[in-house]
């Protein structure tokens, strides 16, 4: 796939389709870093170590009867699957998915100024490994 804008990105959690409320989506890796440099070294060397993941979502903000904040509040605090692609699209080699076991750490169900939309910021933390397939 070649560059492209992000306007159909595919979010799920715990198997619920969500796009369509989604306004903001961002994917977050990194991998701890250990250094192991030794006596006598003039320059510091390093290991890779546990990787970790997060995903943040901005919601537009849905308060009605088994709707968004229904679900993710009784999810608030406990370990569920996400899914994640650029496009809403089928998976394949330029639309892969992420998945993985995420807590859902921060939730913010109001907040805003006075004229301002009512979105729903929230952030899950990995709970294991994050994999990445393209079938």
């Amino acid at each position: 796939m070649a560059s492209f804008t992000l306007t159909d990105a595919y979010v799920a959690i715990n198997s619920v389709d969500w796009s369509s409320k989604v306004r903001d989506v961002k994917l977050n890796t990194s991998v701890d870093i250990n250094e192991n440099t030794a006596m006598g070294a003039s320059w510091k060397t390093r290991l890779p170590s546990l990787k970790d993941f997060s995903l943040d979502i901005t919601f537009n903000q849905d308060h009605a009867n088994s709707g968004l904040d229904d679900v993710l509040w009784a999810l608030f605090g406990t370990s569920t699957t996400i899914e994640l692609r650029a496009a809403a699209s089928a998976v394949g080699s330029s639309n892969p998915k992420w998945t993985g076991s995420a807590i859902l750490q921060d939730y913010q169900p109001v907040g805003g100024k006075v004229g301002d939309n009512a979105e729903l910021p929230i952030k899950f933390i990995g709970n294991g490994a994050l994999t990445r397939a393209e079938a």
